[in-house]
């Protein structure tokens, strides 16, 4: 069984989808054309990480992973790396307002 990574998070800005998708070994964050679904740009995670939200905050994009309590930040033009953050628990939603970022988790 051939298993394709599931759309985590997702955001629209200027005629493309930016989605984070999740699946171990598979994770990415792409940026697709709305009209074709042609994905234009792709930045893969490690293969330890399952991807998680997604957020677009100014000129970076922002994506959470789901256990590995790591996020990363990529340019928003052209997807290069900038840097990576940590968090305690679980990745789960991402958002974004203006300057502020907001993060669901699962406390259990």
């Amino acid at each position: 069984m051939i298993r394709r990574p599931v759309t985590q998070g997702l955001v629209y800005k200027d005629g493309y989808f930016y989605e984070g998708t999740g699946l171990n070994g598979k994770s990415s964050l792409r940026k697709v054309r709305v009209t074709t679904g042609e994905v234009v740009q792709r930045a893969d995670l490690a293969q330890e990480f399952f991807g998680e939200g997604i957020a677009v905050v100014g000129d970076e994009v922002l994506q959470l992973t789901w256990t590995g309590e790591v996020g990363f930040v990529y340019s928003l033009r052209d997807f290069r790396f900038l840097r990576q953050f940590s968090y305690k628990g679980e990745g789960w939603g991402l958002a974004g307002r203006g300057s502020e970022v907001y993060m669901s988790d699962w406390h259990g």
